[in-house]
């Protein structure tokens, strides 16, 4: 009998050194560590999770996105299952406030953001995957489309609005824009073009 070991990639661009060095030069050294240590638990989490539903995983990118597992294509409740695996991480750490308040803080941010309905973040994968298992994937993508076009704007409009009064707070519009952007430019290279 043989037991065949996939071997998993993990590959990191640039853009996560470019993005550390700027984290560096803005906040305290152990706030950065931290955050290092919040996203690595969310992504073991991830990891594990999948490994539990025997989902092959190919690849974990590190970038200036943050970390993607590439996996064989799954049904959309091994999807749920190991989306779901990063927030609990999240919530687990949250216990070691007491001890570790700056890892606690760092988690709970992380999480909140991740469960954001976007796609690329876990609740985004969560609610499509919810809504192709009800509506079926076309129109499970066309409503988690609207969804995340609506929450950017609202989030733009709202940093904008509080910039006006206060010029820190134009960073969520920053942030949202970039987001924005983002999402304009996965749309573009995804399409086939014509020659």
């Amino acid at each position: 009998m043989q037991i065949s070991h996939k071997t998993t990639y993990i590959c990191t661009s640039p853009g996560v050194y470019i993005a550390l060095s700027i984290l560096l030069l803005i906040f305290p050294v152990d706030w950065v560590l931290s955050w290092i240590a919040a996203a690595a638990m969310h992504e073991l989490f991830h990891y594990i999770a999948l490994r539990i539903c025997s989902v092959n995983i190919n690849s974990i990118s590190i970038g200036f996105h943050g970390a993607k597992i590439i996996t064989e294509p799954m049904n959309p409740w091994k999807e749920i299952f190991g989306a779901c695996a990063g927030p609990l991480s999240g919530f687990i750490l949250l216990l070691s406030a007491h001890w570790l308040p700056k890892l606690a803080v760092c988690a709970f941010f992380q999480t909140i953001l991740n469960l954001l309905p976007i796609r690329e973040f876990d609740g985004g994968r969560i609610l499509n995957c919810v809504f192709s298992v009800l509506f079926g994937k076309s129109v499970a993508d066309r409503i988690s489309t609207v969804l995340e076009l609506v929450l950017l704007i609202t989030t733009m409009s709202v940093g904008l609005y509080i910039s006006t009064h206060n010029k820190t707070a134009g960073l969520l519009s920053v942030i949202t824009a970039l987001l924005l952007m983002h999402r304009s430019m996965e749309k573009l290279l995804a399409k086939p073009v014509n020659k």
